[in-house]
Formats: C-alpha cells, structure tokens, sequence
C-alpha cells in the first residue's frame, strides 16, 4: 500500500498545473482515481471479509466510473483558462494543502495483520482527500461538468467514508503491527 501512496505522491507533485481549477481538477482527480483504484485491487487480492471486499468493489467502481466522467471533461474542455496570478497561488495553496492532509493522514495510519481493516482506514483518509479536493474545486472552478463531478465526489466518498468507519466499528484495529 505504502508503494502505491508514494507513487500517488510523486505523480501529484509533478504534475504540470495550469492555474485553470476546473482542468487542474480533474488531473488531480483522475490521478486520486488511479490510486483508490489499485488500493482497492490490493484489498480483493488480499481482503477477506465480505463486507471490506464489497465496500472495495464499490470504490473501485465509482473511482473507475468518475476518471471516465473526468477524463470526457477533459477531452471536451476548450482549454486551459488560468486565474490571475494571485488567485493562481492561493488555489495552488488550498489543493496542495488538499494533497499534502491526505498524504499526512495516510501515512499516519499504522500497518495492523489485517489487509481489510488496513484498506478501511486508508481509504477513509483517502476519500477525505477527495472531499477536499472537490471542495476546493467548488469554490475556485467554472465548469459545470466539473462542478457536477465534484458534487457527486463528495456525496458519493462522504457515504463511503462513513461506511469504512462502521466496518472499523463493527470489526476493531488488531494492535499487532506488520508491514504490508
């Protein structure tokens, strides 16, 4: 897991920003997208609980179905329409912030025996990423598709997240650590 976060990280940070939010967006998001994708393929390879393999399932479809959505957008967006330079910085600011909560959240999530409960409380700081991300494209973006993917982002990763947690509930953190 820690291999894919890494990657993800190293991806987001070098990606090319172009100042327009609704681009930068999706960009973002599609790269977000790969990374709950694989995460949740780590977890039906190793999960073992039916309802941690269901809710991995679930994201691994809805992240598949939004990169579609993001990467139509992309493809139908007349081109990249930068804010002014002020502005520029403090949406660059606010999703870097986005990235790096996420990224802070993720690597503080200990590594327990148990791969479910592992993608459980990954995927709960991971969808708070998204949360944000989308967050911060509500209040800079234009576009309405973009807008619309955002919207449905959070609504979709808010019920998701408080699935997670009732699976962490229902099955609690084992207390002896491993590397995965």
């Amino acid at each position: 897991m820690q291999q894919i976060i890494n990657s993800m990280m190293k991806m987001m940070n070098q990606m090319e920003m172009t100042c327009d939010p609704d681009i930068d967006f999706a960009n973002m998001m599609i790269m977000h997208h790969e990374m709950g994708i694989k995460m949740a393929d780590l977890e039906l390879q190793y999960g073992h609980e039916p309802e941690a393999l269901e809710l991995a399932e679930k994201t691994k479809i809805g992240n598949m179905e939004s990169k579609v959505r993001l990467e139509a957008l992309l493809a139908s967006h007349p081109g990249a329409e930068p804010l002014s330079k002020e502005e520029c910085k403090m949406f660059m600011m606010e999703m870097r912030e986005d990235m790096m909560a996420m990224m802070h959240c993720m690597r503080s999530v200990m590594d327990t025996p148990d791969p479910d409960v592992d993608f459980a409380q990954l995927m709960i700081c991971h969808h708070e990423g998204a949360l944000a991300m989308s967050n911060t494209e509500l209040k800079w973006g234009d576009d309405e598709m973009a807008l619309e993917e955002a919207e449905m982002i959070i609504e979709e990763q808010a019920q998701e997240i408080m699935e997670l947690a009732a699976f962490l509930n229902e099955h609690g953190i084992p207390t002896k650590h491993h590397n995965m």
